[in-house]
């Protein structure tokens, strides 16, 4: 697990090992085991990396270069003992025991197509000497990072924006403007997905695709090297597909447990968790049990440190648990919030930054079970449609439906059926849309934002159409993994853990997984309100008796008590008129009224106020 970053310019460039060393030291927290940089020889193109060492701990440096193939790489590749047999088959020679020689070895038989093989979570960067082309490219799901920019001189890439922006400044002399798109689809969704960054000019490179850039020309092409096939149906019965899916999840898992360093379990006390801790005890490489990790918290209604500990009991795990209180976290929520250099407002990161940063003080390495829920339908949004249908036959009329929305506004309880209301739309396609939209609607947007800076985004709605061929719950759990996996979950879980040095790793989100369940049948994944049911009942037998009947707890933090108490004169004063007229970004008044009237009910705009929490303590950050 690594930070990657690199420069290439039309022109020799000043001092390039400076420029990359500062790089590199930026983000020393991602790899700080060994750093490493790379000139070429015509100054025009270096590359650095930092090195948390996992795998191949004495050899494995980088940048890696062999045969005019040079090669910086963030990640795991968890099939790279298997491509390395074939490859050696085909007459090619390994000097390092390493996972970084395989893409390159496989480079030099593939060529980019190297990427389709790569089963793990990756971005990497690789210059061919020979034909002056650089490729950047990301693994499927979008586990591992990668910002660049591309000018008309130069083209910069990093694992982390505050790498990238640094040498933008140092490259051109000015900090990159705000992209009010962006801007956009951050105060709607929460986060900012890809290809947007908050920044106009630079980019995150797409999960599953892969970018050429001719170094001589400054031009490049972006490539998609995966995508699911056409929805066919396997011809498999349910018990079929449940031998199917025991071997193929149990193969991951113990795949993802290689490490010549010590490795664990996250164990939340949920079912994706358990079912990781369960097999990663039944396949531990060592006698001695595997440990496990937890966090809970002393308000009852966020904590399932319980539930974790009768897993872990259960399954014979050495078990650690954390307990998180406010007081532990006022410290470091700024420098939490801070850490994602641009705008990112799932709370949940502040209980993912102090589980890694306690785990960190046992092991390297800890396997996570996030992906299963999109993996295996276990949202309870993805029955949003279903019951969106149901409800547009009842309610017929538009004009009862804004009845029934108004009358319930007047109530002083706000809940489900609140939610409900507020996201369904005129069709399943607008519930999926407006389900996983956690963030402010267009109308309020459009009053809060000034007319400059209210920039309506069509890239959800485009990203969503392309997946109308699929069944409605196909289109969900798409919709889900294009935009919320990679901006939301795996950005939260890549920059808290490797804020704390810890690489985490996700098997439920392997490719053979996604390939399968993409052709099951929608009834195997949700059946008669069971969600992820091919998974529970397939292993069922691992955990105790009833335990998947539990109630589904998400990994929330009180954010919205906070803002209404402990936190709320820090964001009263960075939404203040003098703050805001200032900033120039929002209509005052309207954006002041609002929050009053949220902070009336905290707990159910929590998403809305911690957005602009979080917004606001970047821009003032940054500006």
């Amino acid at each position: 697990m690594c930070g990657i970053n690199g420069v290439v310019s039309l022109q020799p460039i000043l001092e390039p090992r400076r420029i990359i060393q500062q790089m590199n030291r930026l983000v020393h927290h991602r790899g700080p085991d060994d750093n490493g940089t790379w000139v070429a020889s015509s100054q025009n193109l270096a590359m650095g990396m930092q090195r948390l060492a996992i795998v191949d701990i004495n050899t494995g440096y980088q940048p890696m270069l062999i045969d005019n193939l040079a090669l910086v790489f963030n990640g795991e590749i968890y099939n790279y003992q298997y491509l390395k047999k074939f490859l050696q088959s085909k007459g090619l020679s390994f000097v390092t025991e390493s996972d970084t020689e395989v893409i390159i070895q496989g480079f030099k038989y593939w060529g980019i197509a190297v990427c389709q093989h790569l089963e793990g979570m990756f971005a990497f960067s690789l210059y061919d000497q020979n034909t002056k082309q650089l490729y950047l490219a990301r693994d499927i799901n979008g586990e591992k990072p990668l910002y660049y920019t591309i000018g008309k001189q130069c083209c910069i890439w990093a694992s982390e924006l505050k790498s990238l922006k640094y040498a933008y400044q140092e490259l051109l002399g000015e900090l990159p403007p705000i992209n009010p798109e962006a801007l956009y689809l951050y105060f709607s969704l929460t986060f900012i997905p890809a290809p947007f960054s908050i920044y106009q000019s630079i980019a995150k490179l797409e999960p599953a695709h892969y970018l050429q850039l001719d170094t001589t020309l400054m031009q490049y092409k972006k490539v998609a090297y995966w995508a699911f096939s056409s929805a066919v149906a396997h011809d498999l019965t349910y018990s079929q597909a449940q031998k199917q899916i025991q071997t193929l999840v149990t193969e991951s898992i113990t795949q993802q447990l290689q490490a010549d360093v010590p490795l664990g379990v996250y164990l939340s006390g949920g079912v994706d968790s358990s079912i990781v801790a369960s097999i990663a005890q039944a396949n531990r490489p060592h006698k001695a049990s595997i440990k496990t990790f937890s966090v809970g918290f002393e308000n009852p209604h966020f904590d399932e440190s319980k539930r974790a500990q009768q897993v872990a009991n259960y399954l014979g795990t050495q078990h650690h648990c954390f307990v998180l209180t406010y007081r532990q976290l006022a410290e470091e929520i700024e420098e939490v919030i801070l850490h994602f250099d641009e705008p990112f407002a799932d709370s949940s990161a502040l209980p993912s930054y102090f589980l890694a940063k306690n785990t960190r003080q046992y092991v390297k390495v800890a396997l996570t079970g996030d992906g299963a829920d999109e993996v295996f339908g276990g949202y309870n949004r993805y029955a949003m449609p279903y019951y969106g249908a149901k409800y547009r036959q009842i309610i017929s009329s538009e004009k009862y439906h804004r009845r029934l929305k108004s009358f319930l506004s007047q109530l002083p309880f706000r809940g489900k059926l609140h939610r409900f209301l507020e996201a369904v739309g005129g069709s399943s396609q607008e519930d999926i849309l407006q389900v996983g939209t956690l963030g402010f609607s267009p109308l309020v947007l459009s009053s809060i934002l000034k007319s400059n800076w209210h920039i309506p985004s069509l890239f959800l709605s485009q990203q969503l159409s392309e997946y109308s061929p699929y069944s409605v719950l196909q289109q969900a759990r798409y919709w889900d993994k294009s935009i919320a996996l990679e901006g939301d979950m795996l950005t939260k879980v890549d920059r808290t853990s490797m804020m704390a040095s810890l690489e985490c790793r996700s098997p439920f989100l392997a490719k053979s997984l996604w390939e399968f369940t993409h052709q099951l049948p929608d009834d195997y994944l949700i059946y008669q309100g069971k969600h992820k049911r091919i998974l529970k009942e397939t292993f069922a037998d691992r955990l105790p008796s009833g335990f998947f009947n539990l109630p589904k707890h998400g990994f929330e933090v009180p954010v919205g008590q906070w803002l209404s108490h402990e936190l709320q004169p820090e964001l009263l004063r960075l939404t203040s008129m003098d703050f805001l007229l200032n900033q120039a970004i929002f209509d005052a008044l309207p954006l002041q009224n609002a929050i009053r009237s949220m902070l009336h009910y905290p707990g159910y705009y929590s998403f809305k106020l911690w957005s602009l929490f979080c917004f606001q303590k970047w821009y003032e950050k940054n500006y």
